[in-house]
């Protein structure tokens, strides 16, 4: 437990979802596709070893992979979009109040 009060668990989790959301957004700004497949894959990984984070990883990872896809098929547009939702949902998921610190406010 830190002094704020927050688990560093909670802290884990938020930097992971910002280790992700720079990733696509690098990605995205120097035009690699590939690096989108890898991301995918690596997310596939943390759904399989991270069970707190297992929902939204394999969300995350089959976004990924159909930005992949569409990246494949020369649909740069769909790919890259898509992939951009992913890091704005993973860049929010950062930043934004844990379900407990919801929770614990509504009260």
């Amino acid at each position: 437990m830190r002094a704020d009060g927050r688990s560093l668990v909670a802290v884990k989790d938020r930097i992971t979802y910002a280790a992700l959301s720079a990733a696509v957004f690098g990605a995205f700004l120097s035009d690699t596709r590939v690096n989108i497949t890898m991301i995918a894959a690596v997310c596939v990984a943390m759904t399989y070893f991270d069970r707190p984070l297992r929902m939204p990883f394999a969300v995350s990872a089959a976004l990924l992979g159909g930005s992949a896809l569409a990246l494949l098929v020369g649909s740069v547009v769909l790919g890259w979009a898509v992939a951009l939702v992913v890091a704005v949902s993973a860049g929010v998921l950062a930043v934004g109040p844990t379900l407990k610190e919801r929770s614990a406010g509504a009260r």
